[in-house]
């Protein structure tokens, strides 16, 4: 028996309707596929602190970008234009070796104590010209800077090498380092070191 006009017409709507619902699942599903393979940029690891942190090296979290022109600023490398050219370094401790570059580093770092606690981001490294760390706050960045081409008495913290005291809250931050090595030869020397562990 054929169905009656209304019930196949009905039927007929309900076809079309599941016809819509999973080409447009399709489509979002390949919208997605498309945008993750065309992001660039990749899911960057996390180095954990917290108030029982003694020392961490950040080697093997850290991606360098090279500036050869000392031309960007950090509006630029934050941008997708240029933060997808960030790549990862190899070598404990990465050497970059004599160059004229400016040289860019970035890291995250997650504070898994539920307080706010102040670490210290040393370089082990002594001459080198300047050294700028930029992380957010405000809706901005706040800088610290060091190096010799810095008064000592403006250094955030004055030790034998580079320190930088940083107070974070709970959670994740990515900070970023503008290194203009000078005359010596870089290596990436970075270490974190917990709020009761780094001896002056």
């Amino acid at each position: 028996m054929l169905p009656a006009p209304a019930e196949y017409i009905k039927s007929r709507l309900y076809g079309f309707q599941a016809c819509i619902v999973c080409g447009t699942v399709l489509l979002c599903l390949f919208i997605h596929g498309v945008s993750c393979l065309y992001a660039g940029e990749p899911i960057q690891e996390t180095l954990s602190i917290s108030e029982r942190t003694a020392r961490k090296e950040l080697h093997t979290v850290i991606e360098v970008l090279e500036d050869p022109e000392a031309s960007l600023g950090i509006d630029d490398v934050i941008s997708p234009n240029h933060s997808v050219n960030f790549k990862p370094v190899t070598g404990n401790p990465p050497n970059l070796g004599y160059s004229s570059s400016v040289y860019w580093v970035r890291f995250r770092v997650r504070n898994d104590s539920p307080n706010r606690i102040v670490w210290y981001l040393q370089l082990a490294q002594t001459w080198i010209s300047r050294i700028d760390l930029y992380y957010p706050e405000y809706g901005g960045f706040r800088t610290l800077s060091s190096g010799k081409d810095i008064p000592l008495h403006e250094w955030p913290f004055r030790y034998r090498n580079i320190v930088f005291p940083i107070s974070q809250a709970a959670g994740t931050v990515r900070y970023h380092l503008r290194i203009n090595p000078g005359i010596i030869s870089l290596s990436l020397l970075l270490f974190a070191w917990g709020p009761a562990a780094f001896d002056r």
